[in-house]
């Protein structure tokens, strides 16, 4: 559960804020505002309901130091994002604290210059937006933001006539980078092929509306870059190229926004995947779990795996690997069950069991030598070389958070010359972590919950 709580009184504006920009919404007179403060929190604190009770809309005490995070605004929310630069700072459950740089950009301005033909003047319409951040440990920033005005024209070829609808899109991302690499960013339809932002090709909105579209992610300083879609009506946006100055480069071919191939632009290789053809145009009896998940895949050599799935979950339910010399294709069964998480609902410390479960793995099964037969009515499938050629795995879930607390695998051993189990058990504390972890040698027949 994610408590969250709220500070009834805010701060006040920066006094170095005070007076800018007195046309420009949200009005300095209407600061700290009890409203924002009302849905903007102070703390998030992050509660194992299984161990403790909190009323999720009214105060409570505490009775474990449970993981909290710690959000400190700037005085005079929500105007101080709309003034200048602006600094906001989160802080983590361990005392680690990220900083975000906010600055306040002026729609009338573009490409550093005013607009000749702007319908409202200067400092009068602000938009915070993030220019930086600091992450924790960090010394300054490492991670920086541009933004320029989208500009629109009434006739595509009237460069005199520019408008903006300066409240539906003031401005948009035109790069982001940092230390690892940099993404630019366009917006559309191109006018004259495009434009250049400091070295960076960027695209001008012509007309209509749309979100900043992915142009390239230049990493490790030009040494490596993505290349994705665009262009006018191309809404996917998914990755195409993956070039290396010094290397092999790869180019993306997708269908229904799955990826189909992959190429290797030196050698010509390819690996591919196929898909369900129900789930290439809408229809009633596709499963939306399932049908972005590949039914076979292919890599450079021609090897092919098949799939299948757990319908209600959209997960595994078989795997089977490319035959190997004997012939023989490895098949992995999957098995899933679903579980219900119990949680303290009421102050009086009682367990309800959560109304919707979640599906996880139970089991895995395998053949060591001999192929697999066939799924039947009352069975997921055998080996052809009996019991003792199988290998079975389980997994157990016997904590009210589901956390794996057991795994057993049964196998036949030759010495012995039967089928052994082995058991290995996993306790956590109230957080979550991993507190102990026993060996197969100690011979436990059940794990603790």
């Amino acid at each position: 559960q994610l408590k969250y709580d709220f500070l009834t009184e805010g701060e006040g504006l920066d006094p170095a804020k005070k007076g800018l920009y007195p046309n420009a919404e949200p009005l300095e007179s209407s600061v700290p505002s009890a409203d924002w403060l009302s849905k903007n929190p102070k703390y998030v604190h992050g509660i194992n309901t299984a161990y403790e009770y909190c009323n999720q809309k009214a105060p409570c005490t505490l009775n474990y130091p449970w993981p909290t995070a710690t959000f400190d605004w700037p005085g005079g929310m929500p105007r101080a994002l709309y003034v200048g630069t602006s600094i906001f700072r989160v802080t983590n459950a361990t005392g680690g604290v990220t900083e975000y740089t906010y600055e306040a950009h002026d729609a009338a301005v573009h490409e550093g210059h005013l607009l000749q033909n702007y319908l409202d003047k200067p400092n009068t319409y602000m938009v915070p937006r993030l220019s930086a951040i600091k992450p924790v440990g960090a010394k300054k920033p490492t991670v920086f933001y541009e933004y320029d005005t989208i500009i629109q024209h009434s006739k595509p070829a009237d460069v005199n006539s520019v408008f903006i609808d300066i409240k539906e899109k003031p401005s948009r991302l035109i790069k982001a980078y940092g230390l690892v690499g940099s993404s630019n960013y366009g917006a559309g339809p191109k006018q004259n092929g495009g434009v250049s932002y400091q070295g960076y090709r960027t695209q001008v909105q012509t007309e209509g509306g749309g979100a900043p579209i992915l142009e390239s992610i230049s990493l490790d300083d030009g040494q490596r870059t993505l290349i994705f879609e665009s262009g006018h009506g191309q809404q996917r946006n998914l990755i195409t190229a993956d070039i290396l100055r010094h290397g092999s480069s790869k180019s993306y071919t997708y269908t229904h926004n799955n990826v189909e191939t992959v190429t290797d632009q030196a050698t010509g290789l390819q690996t591919a995947g196929g898909y369900p053809e129900n789930c290439i145009n809408p229809k009633p009896e596709r499963n939306r779990k399932t049908c972005n998940l590949p039914a076979w895949t292919k890599d450079a050599k021609g090897n092919v795996t098949r799939y299948t799935y757990h319908e209600p979950s959209g997960q595994i339910a078989t795997l089977t690997s490319p035959p190997n010399a004997q012939g023989i294709a490895a098949v992995i069964r999957y098995g899933y069950e679903e579980k219900f998480a119990n949680y303290i609902q009421t102050p009086n410390g009682a367990k309800t069991r959560a109304p919707t479960g979640i599906w996880l793995k139970t089991s895995e099964k395998t053949c060591i030598k001999t192929t697999t037969q066939d799924k039947t009515a009352t069975s997921d499938g055998s080996c052809a070389g009996g019991a003792n050629d199988e290998i079975i795995k389980t997994f157990e879930y016997q904590h009210d958070n589901l956390f794996l607390t057991g795994t057993t695998t049964a196998a036949f051993d030759k010495k012995q010359n039967r089928i052994i189990t082995k058991r290995i058990c996993f306790q956590y504390d109230k957080y979550g972590n991993k507190t102990s972890e026993s060996q197969p040698k100690a011979g436990l027949t059940r794990c603790a919950p």
